[in-house]
């Protein structure tokens, strides 16, 4: 009779850690909201600075959302990479406009790259470092 209940209860207790694993996220589409909204907030600076010629066909802002959650707390947020802009004046611009945004989101903590070569040179060469960055929040 004791080891059915010692079975029983080592049972129990690995159904409950399986179970407190579902509580635990980690997933690409975390934050995913908050990073469309930066990158439609840069990709129409960057069609109003003639950087691209209209939205649809801007390519110039990635971004990559993360995040995770455990037991209660979570932590990650959005990385924007901007290509193909140079002109300081334009990345003052956009760093205001996103500081703005976050101003009403702090929520989610974001960091800006900036690099005055396209995606594909950067990707080409590892010698292309990014121009400037901005990163409001802790993660």
């Amino acid at each position: 009779m004791r080891r059915l209940l010692i079975a029983a209860f080592s049972i129990l207790l690995f159904s409950v850690f399986l179970g407190s694993l579902s509580t635990v996220g980690c997933s690409d589409h975390y934050y995913y909201k908050e990073a469309t909204e930066y990158v439609n907030l840069v990709d129409s600076l960057l069609v109003k600075n003639e950087v691209c010629s209209d939205l649809k066909s801007c390519d110039n802002t990635f971004f990559s959302s993360d995040g995770w959650r455990f037991m209660g707390k979570e932590n990650g947020g959005v990385t924007i990479t901007i290509y193909s802009v140079g002109d300081t004046n334009l990345i003052e611009n956009i760093f205001s406009e996103v500081k703005s945004y976050y101003s009403t989101h702090r929520a989610v903590p974001v960091s800006v790259y900036v690099y005055n070569v396209s995606h594909d040179e950067v990707i080409k060469s590892s010698d292309h470092k990014y121009v400037s960055k901005l990163i409001l929040g802790e993660r």
